[in-house]
Parts: structure tokens; C-alpha cells; sequence
């Protein structure tokens, strides 16, 4: 709970804004990537989770209100259009009201919030993604969470981790 409070206060306080945009469409070259390996690989997943789903509704730095977890929205919708029904999951460790829930569940899309530090997502999924996570933690926080999303991954599946550039 503690990293929770203190990553939310952090992006509170950030002059340039979350560190993820909600920009429609900006992770799609990493779907892309995603549905090759699914294709070369053979694979037959069947959920989604992204962590670091950007879920807060607001944010002055970007104009104020915004989507949340439109990566997760995006995701989901490309996926359908490549032939993939998955159940998509967004988590974030900033809060989410009921109402944000229900909009989400709208767009197929489940979320919740966690410390994905302390402890692994509820659940096992076939595709965990960690966008932009590290630019957050240290790196021993880091490291706990990938070591916790290496718990909550189906066998066979795949833990996609992206920065920014680098994936």
C-alpha cells in the first residue's frame, strides 16, 4: 500500500505529466510485434493483462480529462480486428473509481488497481505487458515486479516488457 500512496503522489506532482501519454494507438507497433510471435509460435492465448494502464481520468498536464487505460482499450480492439478474442485487464497502481470500472467493462476491458510490487496479479494470463513500468521503480522494485508477473503468466505465454523505445 505504501508504494501504491507513493506512486500516486509522485505522478500528482509530476510538471510533465504521467509518464504515459493516453495517445490513441501508441503501443500498437508492440501488438504488432506480439501477434508475430503468437503466429510464429503457435500460440492460442487467451487474456491480456496490461500493467501500467495508465487508469487515472485526469490530467491537467495533457488537457485534462483523458481515457484511462486507452492502451488497454486499443490492445484489445486490435487484436479483434487480427482474429484474437482475448479478455483484456487493465491494472495500474493508481486508483480507480467504480464508475471508471463500469465504462472500461464497457470497452471489454476489466480494471483494477494493485501494488504489482508486493504481490503477483490476481489470476494467471496467457500475455502480461509492462509498459513504461521501469522508468517508475528502482530497479530492485523492478525487479520484484517482473519476478511477480513471471507468477501470474500462463505456461507457454509471454511477458512483453516495454520502455519507452525499447522492448
Amino acid at each position: 500500500k505504501e508504494f501504491v500512496k507513493r506512486e500516486y503522489a509522485k505522478r500528482q506532482r509530476e510538471k510533465q505529466g504521467p509518464p504515459q501519454t493516453t495517445q490513441q494507438n501508441r503501443l500498437e507497433w508492440v501488438d504488432e510485434l506480439v501477434l508475430s510471435l503468437i503466429k510464429q509460435r503457435n500460440l492460442h492465448p487467451n487474456s491480456f493483462l496490461d500493467i501500467g494502464a495508465a487508469l487515472q481520468a485526469e490530467d491537467a498536464e495533457h488537457g485534462g480529462k483523458i481515457t484511462p487505460a486507452q492502451t488497454s482499450i486499443d490492445s484489445k480492439k486490435y487484436f479483434e480486428r487480427n482474429g484474437l478474442s482475448l479478455k483484456v485487464t487493465a491494472l495500474d497502481v493508481v486508483p480507480i473509481s467504480k464508475e471508471q470500472q463500469r465504462v472500461l467493462l464497457k470497452d471489454g476491458v476489466s480494471a483494477y488497481t494493485q501494488d504489482y510490487i508486493s504481490r503477483p496479479p490476481y489470476g494467471t494470463f496467457s500475455i502480461i505487458r509492462m509498459a513504461n513500468i521501469s522508468i517508475h521503480l528502482t530497479r530492485r522494485e523492478f525487479a520484484q515486479a517482473v519476478s511477480n508477473e513471471f507468477k501470474a503468466l500462463e505456461p507457454n505465454g509471454l511477458l512483453v516488457i516495454h520502455n519507452r523505445t525499447h522492448i
